[in-house]
């Protein structure tokens, strides 16, 4: 059990490095620079470009500030999303309940598939219709 836990912890870990690496290789080197792309104050900034978050991960609070920013890179946005749609699915090993406490704290903002405007998983894991704003939380049932 402990060995399956520290792989989602380290799959979480994972995937947040990648939005760091997103945020370098769209030129945003310098903290502040990361910082104001990201919409958050540098602290926090520093915290999860570092991997010292917490073991629950990025709150849902911290997503939709960063989500909020119209500047966000492309290639940034996308791998905040891809974090999304897996803490959603409980991916990072967190209770359907703590990832469904994740999913209502980002009613308002798109699902991380709609925004392909393609489609989206249903609980199921098949592939249904979108439409372009979807609950992440219909994700979980």
């Amino acid at each position: 059990m402990a060995r399956f836990v520290r792989h989602n912890a380290d799959l979480q870990s994972t995937k947040i490095s990648e939005i760091a690496e997103a945020l370098i290789a769209a030129g945003y080197l310098c903290l502040d620079d990361q910082a104001s792309a990201l919409g958050l104050p540098r602290s926090t900034t520093w915290s999860i470009l570092h991997s010292r978050h917490k073991n629950s991960g990025l709150s849902a609070s911290v997503i939709k500030q960063m989500l909020a920013q119209p500047w966000l890179p492309t290639l940034v946005r996308r791998r905040v999303l891809e974090y999304v749609e897996q803490k959603c699915s409980g991916a990072y090993g967190h209770s359907p309940q703590r990832a469904r406490r994740f999913a209502s704290g980002l009613d308002g903002y798109p699902s991380p598939r709609a925004t392909k405007s393609t489609s989206s998983l249903d609980r199921a894991g098949t592939i249904a219709r979108s439409a372009s704003w979807v609950n992440c939380s219909t994700l979980l049932g």
